[in-house]
């Protein structure tokens, strides 16, 4: 995206700001996408600050692929928990739950 700004915002010296979509290198991606340019030339800092804080706590496919282990070691821990606990009774019936 950073690409495409640099390529298609014009800041002109009274203040104004044009932007020109004709000139992307490729369609935006979403209209979240369009949002973030919007951001970036009301905001700039703010921008820049959002940005660094999302990249920065992306630890990338690694980190989510461990995350997804030690989620899934919960459930199973929890699911043999649960099969290791004594039978009880129904209230109603007295068959084993």
């Amino acid at each position: 995206m950073q690409a495409n700004r640099l390529r298609i915002v014009e800041e002109r010296l009274a203040g104004a700001t044009l932007v020109h979509l004709e000139m992307a290198l490729s369609p935006a991606p979403s209209w979240a996408a369009l949002g973030w340019l919007e951001t970036s030339i009301r905001s700039y800092a703010k921008f820049v600050d959002v940005a660094s804080k999302a990249t920065s706590s992306d630890d990338g496919e690694h980190g989510v692929m461990r995350r997804e282990r030690m989620a899934i070691d919960e459930i199973k821990a929890l699911l043999d928990e649960m099969r290791e606990a004594e039978p009880r009774p129904c209230p109603h019936c007295g068959k084993p739950i």
